[in-house]
């Protein structure tokens, strides 16, 4: 091989690490505030290798570093996780732990939090439990959740149906 050949083959390689091989410079400032044990930082890591944002896609380690910022205390974290749990994304299925975990954020003002409990009660997971699924909307309208109304109007539809049937 001559050295024009090998100069080619430096810059070609050059340009494939310059190019997305490898983690972005986005997740190492994550990573690092992740490592330092920054819970916001640690959810920013989870969502990112779960999505394969800058870094190669990964539940096990997204998961990892959601639970790692949800056992910190982060509302987001928390509920994230809970989700996860609840559905089976990227875990095990465990719906009574998630339903804990989503209700630990929604008991920190999470608004997020409070409509995932609203409609987790209300609308899909019969027996329904319509006054706590309510108390949960109505919280989470007074936390200005954007869809809370929506979630209210349901329950309220859902629960009229139950009555004429």
């Amino acid at each position: 091989m001559c050295s024009s050949d090998l100069s080619a083959a430096a810059l070609a390689i050059t340009a494939l690490l310059a190019t997305g091989c490898g983690p972005s410079s986005e997740f190492k400032t994550a990573l690092a505030g992740a490592q330092a044990g920054d819970p916001k930082a640690q959810l920013d890591v989870g969502l990112m290798y779960l999505r394969g944002t800058g870094v190669k896609q990964s539940d096990t380690d997204g998961v990892q570093w959601i639970k790692q910022a949800a056992n910190k205390g982060l509302p987001a974290a928390q509920r994230t996780y809970g989700m996860m749990l609840r559905d089976g994304a990227g875990v095990n299925r465990k719906p009574d732990e998630g339903r804990s975990w989503i209700e630990r954020a929604a008991n920190q003002n999470d608004a997020a939090a409070q409509v995932e409990m609203a409609t987790m009660l209300g609308l899909f997971s019969p027996p329904f439990e319509f006054v706590e699924a309510m108390k949960w909307a109505l919280v989470a309208e007074k936390n200005n959740a954007t869809n809370a109304a929506q979630v209210i109007k349901l329950l309220e539809a859902q629960r009229s149906e139950e009555h004429t049937s």
